[in-house]
């Protein structure tokens, strides 16, 4: 992976190509019979560009030694997140390593309609492998949380053989932010620090959490008439509302999940004996306490009015003009650096 060196050219050699180069992006007389029969562009075509364009053939295995990577898309069977992660992998009898990147993007961003669902066979007899214990226990207990009771139904399913073939679509459907790869990590954990290592934990200081809300504004003239919307315009709608409806509440849960984590780790870390903070590498003047998180939301509703108002009528596609893509990057510059959360946080360092 080039890892750093990767943003160098990200602009040129990504923003400003042209993703549906070879697709097909509007319902048209044309394009309708592909749409009813499952989307207007299969699930080969933008994954293979992507690869080509982007990650050269890159798979989960090249992630070994770098930061934790969570992918989502919607399971739309299950109806619950699909986390591109080991959990999910080692219940279907496949591996994880040598999927690749370019699929799991393709399908976290697989609009209905215009894409065909991307497609995971399941492989329920070739392994042995038990279910993980916490997810027989979300799966069981009546008092688990709503979204990690659902995922791990839908890895039973996988592990059960339940579901040949999963069928996987826009990660928007059912988590927009794309937070649930996090907080199902954070819910099914069986220790106070989860899914960090104690040595992590008792090191860590300050955690910067910031979600990106990228959506665009409302629109469209239906409003204006007794008929409408109808066809596309309806189909649109419909996904519109049920992504942004998620939104608010996805975040706020977010957030507190974040609270109740700060207060268990430093409830942990002040529990310690003597020879556990020796164990886990604490340093002389440690404070137990001296540990805050910091969560916040970078949205384009935050700059003034009129830029607003211009950034939310650019459309979520996978080709922008060069004004669009730099009108983006420095709005996005410029939320950042005005961020309550991020100013915090880096006060605090």
């Amino acid at each position: 992976m080039r890892k750093r060196a990767a943003l160098d050219d990200f602009r040129e050699r990504f923003l400003l190509r042209n993703a549906e180069e070879g697709l097909e992006t509007d319902l048209t007389i044309d394009t309708i019979g592909k749409a009813f029969a499952g989307g207007i562009n299969d699930s080969r075509g933008f994954p293979r560009w992507l690869d080509a364009n982007l990650f050269n053939g890159a798979t989960f295995g090249e992630f070994r030694e770098s930061p934790r990577v969570w992918i989502n898309a919607s399971d739309i069977y299950s109806r619950t997140p699909f986390v591109f992660g080991a959990t999910a992998f080692s219940a279907m009898c496949s591996d994880l390593s040598t999927y690749p990147l370019a699929n799991a993007v393709a399908a976290s961003a697989a609009v209905p309609v215009a894409f065909a669902p991307v497609v995971i066979k399941t492989f329920p007899k070739e392994c042995s492998d038990p279910l993980p214990a916490w997810i027989i226990k979300a799966r069981d207990d009546r008092n688990t949380p709503p979204m990690l009771n659902s995922f791990a139904k839908a890895i039973s399913r996988y592990h059960d053989g339940e579901i040949p073939y999963i069928k996987l679509l826009d990660g928007g459907l059912v988590d927009n932010f794309g937070l649930s790869g996090f907080t199902i990590a954070r819910l099914s954990a069986d220790t106070p620090y989860g899914p960090l290592s104690p040595q992590q934990a008792v090191r860590l200081r300050r955690g910067l959490f910031l979600v990106v809300d990228a959506k665009t504004g409302v629109s469209g003239s239906w409003i204006n008439s007794v008929e409408r919307p109808s066809g596309v315009e309806l189909v649109k709608a419909a996904a519109d509302t049920a992504i942004d409806a998620s939104v608010s509440a996805s975040f706020t849960a977010f957030d507190r999940t974040m609270g109740d984590w700060q207060s268990s780790l430093i409830k942990w870390r002040c529990g310690l004996s003597a020879a556990d903070r020796a164990k886990f590498g604490t340093r002389p003047g440690w404070n137990c306490r001296d540990l805050r998180f910091f969560v916040g939301r970078l949205g384009f509703d935050q700059l003034d009015t009129r830029r607003a108002a211009e950034l939310e009528a650019i459309p979520t596609r996978f080709r922008l003009s060069p004004d669009q893509v730099d009108n983006v990057i420095a709005a996005g510059r410029d939320v950042l650096r005005s961020s309550p959360a991020f100013r915090a946080f880096a006060g605090g360092m």
